[in-house]
């Protein structure tokens, strides 16, 4: 059993798991009291006034013995002025004793503590977890924080790769709250072996997953981090291996807009499906409620599926009253909020009137209580102004925004709105120097200005990580994106002064995105504009983007590939008029026939492209069928995998006009020369099961399109799948016996709240 050092748990927290230990240890239902000037009393056992049992509780982890024994000296005082002496009197405290210590204590309170057995130090609370493992699996920021859990996320990928420290999981462990969504995420992972957690802006979505992931890794089990697609699961995924996938926003940030990848909606719940029926899988997705519902409107395979059956969405209704104040406790408690304003959320009860507004937010009580993020003024009515980001959280980031940034730091955070959600800083600078520089006639740009402008805004509207020999730079979190793109909304001041300094094609993208989520796309300049930057961005320089690699267990840099970039943009030219087309159309088209003679086309864009190009209107029906035939050359020449031959039945389907009879005729041989092939590969081959359920599916769906006969592969591929589901050696399947239940509370919840609230100016 791990050693706990109790530094997780506040003064509460610490009163609450004596009081649970005691109380099975003595037989006895303890009482509580409201914290604050207690008369040396914290926990009461009462018995016809015959008997009672006094406990002091101390939580002096971080601190020394001297500073500990100053404090109880003050206790005795207390003792010595009850009117009646308590039968026995229990001191338990978080720093660890030695047998001197406990007799000088001992000493000290003569008469009251008859023996020192009834001294508890660091070391008996931690042998009475180990007698009552209960009480221990109630408190979870206990097992979460111990050192062989710690130690495990610390040598885990996900954690390790993505530079998340022990201090970031313990100090996000100080602020969480248990609360109804936990147990039913645990439940459907449990049961159905993936969860989809959904649920507002700064509900607490990640912070569910991340405290879930890190539960499985105390289990044993290997994280991997999904960061742009499903395929990178596929990659590392192992048959033997206890393993849970975390894909995080996992239908984007902020918007849907091409997130999902060429056929990623089928791979997805392929990958969900496999998951099912692994006893030693798990797969954890987060994303906003309202984008889940657009994907079921966009991705045909999402609709028709249930995979969002077993969500466990979190919304301000699985937060009771209680949970509520706690979560606003833990982080007024690890707060460096002065004590003046402590005193005006406890006057008159004023907390109450956070706790229990309709717009409750765990991200706007982190806002309101970290100096990152929010310094009251001295004479500031800290409540009012807490309520009042509450009725419009917006208010915050455009307080902070409007009145306490330089211009150069307002234009650094615009640029980063162009770019991808985690973006290198050298490339960050190049972008903000091209923005900074244009119509500038305050200051010119210097290494200087961007320098100050990111000391300015780390901490609060952004974050820096180190990866590797990299400084990566990304918003705090999505709200910022949100409040920005909301700036842009309705500005062509600044949607024009993006595109006339655009450095990176990746700019290109993000700023159409918010073009078309808002009015601008009824600007013709701006429009034009953003065709005259696509034709330019075609060869330029690209920014790159932080993609997970198996390679050396390390993240590596990408950039966009021509091929990508003509793909988008042939996509968006349906938002355009045919004269607004024949501005580069000529352009790219040249672009796209080099591409396809040099054979640099990713196969999974041809049948994309192909239907882009019948839906341009500046391109006459002979040119539009040269580019088809050419696609169609290359796909059928380059055909060596399942997926591929996906690719062609889509193509088939698409342009079904121009495939002749000797095309299908040479598909069908293509296909059963890939069968035999494979089938003729299949004894030595050693994919894991996913790969060969996801092959059987495909040939299948092949084999009845392209009228082929593949029975015989089809068999034994079954006879495959079948031998390794017998061989599996499967884990025992978890048991739920560590999920926290609060229901022995006996006392009222007002009650609680006004105990809890009254430790803040006695810790």
């Amino acid at each position: 059993m791990p050693q706990y050092d109790f530094k997780s748990l506040s003064s509460y927290d610490f009163e609450i798991l004596v009081r649970d230990l005691l109380q099975k240890e003595l037989h006895v239902t303890l009482e509580t009291f409201k914290a604050g000037r207690d008369n040396g009393i914290d926990l009461r056992f009462s018995h016809n006034n015959n008997q009672t049992i006094i406990i002091q509780c101390k939580h002096y982890a971080s601190s020394s013995f001297s500073v500990l024994i100053s404090h109880l000296k003050l206790e005795t005082i207390k003792l010595n002025k009850l009117k009646t002496k308590p039968n026995r009197y229990i001191l338990a405290t978080s720093l660890g004793l030695s047998p001197d210590n406990k007799n000088r204590i001992l000493k000290l309170f003569t008469p009251f503590i008859l023996k020192e057995q009834d001294i508890f130090g660091n070391q008996d609370l931690n042998n009475l977890l180990k007698k009552f493992p209960s009480v221990e699996r109630q408190n979870f920021k206990l097992w979460l924080t111990s050192a062989e859990v710690l130690n495990t996320v610390l040598h885990s990928k996900i954690f390790n790769q993505t530079q998340i420290t022990i201090e970031k999981i313990k100090r996000k462990l100080n602020y969480y709250v248990q609360n109804e969504s936990y147990r039913d995420a645990q439940k459907i992972l449990r049961k159905n072996h993936y969860c989809i957690i959904a649920g507002i802006p700064g509900i607490g979505k990640t912070t569910l997953a991340d405290i879930l992931i890190v539960r499985y890794l105390g289990k044993g089990y290997e994280a991997i981090k999904i960061s742009k697609s499903i395929s990178e699961a596929l990659e590392i995924i192992s048959e033997t291996k206890k393993q849970v996938f975390y894909y995080d926003d996992f239908l984007g940030q902020t918007s849907l807009e091409h997130k999902l990848a060429k056929n990623e909606d089928e791979e997805l719940l392929n990958f969900i499906d496999y998951v099912k029926r692994k006893k030693n899988k798990r797969f954890i997705l987060t994303t906003r409620e309202y984008i889940l519902s657009q994907a079921k409107n966009v991705y045909e395979k999402i609709s028709r599926s249930n995979f969002d059956i077993h969500k466990c969405v979190i919304d301000l209704e699985k937060y009771t009253k209680l949970q509520r104040a706690k979560i606003l406790f833990n982080h007024i408690y690890h707060s460096l909020l002065p004590l003046h304003i402590k005193k005006q959320l406890l006057k008159d009860h004023s907390y109450k009137k956070i706790v229990g507004h309709p717009n409750f937010n765990p991200r706007i009580v982190e806002w309101m209580t970290g100096a990152e993020f929010y310094t009251p003024k001295p004479k500031e009515n800290y409540v009012r102004a807490f309520l009042n980001n509450l009725d419009d959280p917006s208010r915050l980031w455009k307080h902070i925004y409007d009145n306490q940034l330089s211009i150069a730091s307002k234009k650094l955070l615009v640029v980063l709105t162009t770019l991808p959600s985690e973006v290198l800083i050298k490339d960050l600078e190049l972008a903000f120097d091209a923005f900074y520089s244009i119509k500038n006639t305050t200051s010119s740009f210097d290494e200087q200005t961007f320098t100050n402008s990111m000391h300015e805004l780390d901490g609060n509207f952004i974050k820096t990580e180190k990866i590797g020999r990299n400084i990566i730079v990304s918003f705090h979190n999505p709200s910022v994106r949100d409040f920005l793109e909301k700036l842009l909304k309705d500005n062509d001041k600044l949607i024009k002064q993006i595109f006339n300094s655009i450095v990176f094609f990746n700019q290109i993208e993000k700023a159409w995105e918010i073009l078309k989520n808002y009015s601008h796309k009824k600007d013709k300049e701006i429009k034009k504009e953003f065709l005259l930057n696509a034709q330019k961005s075609i060869r330029s320089m690209d920014c790159e983007i932080l993609t997970w690699y198996e390679e050396k267990n390390l993240y590596r840099w990408k950039k966009i590939p021509m091929d990508k970039r003509i793909a988008f943009i042939l996509n968006e030219m349906k938002y355009f008029t045919k004269d607004e087309q024949m501005l580069i159309i000529g352009d790219i088209i040249d672009n796209l026939n080099k591409l396809i003679l040099s054979h640099q086309i990713e196969k999974t864009l041809i049948v994309s492209i192909s239907q882009s190009i019948e839906n341009i209107k500046s391109l006459n029906n002979s040119k539009k069928d040269d580019i088809i035939l050419k696609l169609k050359t290359t796909l059928l020449e380059r055909s060596n995998s399942t997926q591929d031959f996906v690719e062609l039945m889509d193509f088939y389907t698409r342009h079904s006009q121009i495939i002749t009879e000797e095309d299908e005729d040479d598909i069908r041989n293509r296909f059963e020369e890939f069968s035999n092939a494979y089938q003729e590969e299949l004894t030595n081959r050693n994919d894991d099961i996913y790969t060969f359920e996801e092959d059987l599916s495909r040939i299948k769906k092949i084999s009845r399109f392209f009228k082929s006969d593949s029975n015989d592969l089809i068999t034994e591929l079954n006879e495959k799948i079948n031998s390794i589901k017998e061989n599996e050696d499967e884990p025992e399947e978890e048991n739920n016996d560590d999920l926290n239940d609060n229901s022995n509370r006996e006392k009222e919840e007002n009650q609680e709240i006004e105990s809890l609230f009254s430790t803040l100016l006695y810790h």
